[in-house]
């Protein structure tokens, strides 16, 4: 059984999530945020976090940049901060994933059980080529002819999530309209071609 560790100081909503994730039988642990979340997280080993980002006694950013220092687990940003700026900062610094208040409960348990998916495909695969593209997921590195690749958080998530699923040129182009929303810009050379991943392989 998956472990969420959820950060929430707001018990309606706390108790709405734990909810809906226990009945896709998730173990969810729900703290206010105002004890040793660090002593928490190390001790209880969540296999993801749901983060607000407005706790009483510390700042979600800052709690979010912790959980980094020890490791991948997933993280999840659910808050009522919803401004691309702080969408774009949360991403940058590394969580997984954006929600904002209100939110849907099903659309909550579906990106749960989406990035737990995806956290589960890196774990199964240590390096993926594509071509002259290598990327290294236990060191969260890429490199392109062998030279190192220059990645932020939110594009290194991009990047492995779409390196390591199956995913058409309509799916990749949803992917990558989303990301134009959050940065202002959508690559060009992002954009998929209509081949297979081993025709792209076979021209890199």
């Amino acid at each position: 059984m998956k472990k969420i560790l959820l950060l929430e100081d707001e018990a309606p909503i706390a108790r709405l999530l734990q909810a809906y994730l226990a009945r896709k039988r998730y173990e969810v642990r729900w703290d206010a945020g105002e004890g040793d979340l660090e002593g928490l997280f190390l001790s209880w080993r969540p296999d993801l976090v749901l983060l607000d980002l407005t706790l009483p006694d510390q700042d979600g950013m800052e709690i979010l940049k912790q959980l980094r220092q020890y490791g991948s687990c997933p993280v999840i940003i659910v808050t009522a901060r919803g401004a691309v700026p702080d969408r774009l900062r949360g991403l940058q610094e590394g969580a997984d994933d954006y929600i904002p208040k209100p939110f849907d409960p099903e659309e909550v348990v579906a990106r749960v059980q989406a990035v737990l998916q995806r956290s589960a495909y890196m774990a199964d695969h240590e390096t993926v080529r594509l071509g002259s593209l290598v990327i290294d997921f236990t060191a969260c590195a890429a490199y392109l002819n062998e030279q190192a690749v220059p990645l932020i958080p939110r594009d290194w998530s991009v990047l492995a999530f779409l390196s390591v699923i199956p995913i058409n040129a309509s799916a990749a182009s949803s992917c990558w309209t989303t990301y134009g929303e959050l940065t202002g810009s959508i690559p060009r050379r992002c954009l998929p071609s209509t081949g297979s991943r081993k025709e792209q392989e076979q021209g890199a």
